[in-house]
């Protein structure tokens, strides 16, 4: 102890008191260190809420940047996407990948009847012998369009909706940024999906 090294000193592994006079010594000793000891442990409770802060604050700092950065990333690749027509959709480098995903569109036939008797009216090449509708064959018709917008929405002929069938769009593109760190420490993933 800091403040009171005689008493580590005096107590080698085995002690024991010779009389009355060091019992007594004792015994004050183990009440120093009983405060000692208190003290220590209220110290290490400030220590801790302080250290706790500090890395609340200065891990706060890293993911605020981690984030500006995976945004700038984000944005860099969409231009180079929009600029390629869409061709280009994953940057590999040393230390990382940059990837763009555009969520799949997928058609689902509500009602196949009423789509097979349109088809075989509007788009007979959409239907197989077996009279199932292709919707594959459908989607890429002359004229047939997806109502704009994002969800759930009408197959349409010319403006008219195509009875019996819905698109489901996705929404914009999503974007993940990987890193290949040297060291095995992890940054917080951030992905704008």
């Amino acid at each position: 102890m800091a403040d009171h090294p005689e008493l580590i000193e005096w107590v080698d592994e085995g002690w024991t008191p010779r009389g009355e006079l060091e019992a007594e010594r004792a015994l004050r000793g183990l009440d120093l260190l009983a405060a000692r000891f208190q003290e220590i442990h209220a110290r290490a409770v400030e220590y801790r809420a302080d250290i706790d802060a500090w890395e609340k604050m200065e891990t706060a700092k890293l993911q605020g940047a981690g984030t500006r950065l995976v945004l700038g990333l984000q944005s860099w690749a969409r231009d180079l996407r929009i600029a390629s027509k869409h061709q280009t959709k994953r940057w590999t480098f040393p230390t990382g990948t940059i990837e763009s995903k555009a969520g799949l569109k997928k058609t689902q036939v509500d009602d196949e009847k009423a789509l097979l008797a349109w088809c075989e009216a509007n788009v007979p090449d959409a239907v197989k012998v077996e009279k199932k509708v292709l919707v594959s064959v459908l989607g890429k018709a002359e004229g047939v369009e997806i109502e704009p917008g994002v969800g759930v929405r009408r197959l349409m002929l010319h403006g008219e909706p195509v009875p019996g069938v819905s698109v489901v769009v996705p929404g914009p593109e999503r974007f993940s940024v990987e890193v290949k760190l040297a060291s095995q420490r992890a940054l917080p993933a951030a992905s704008d999906g």
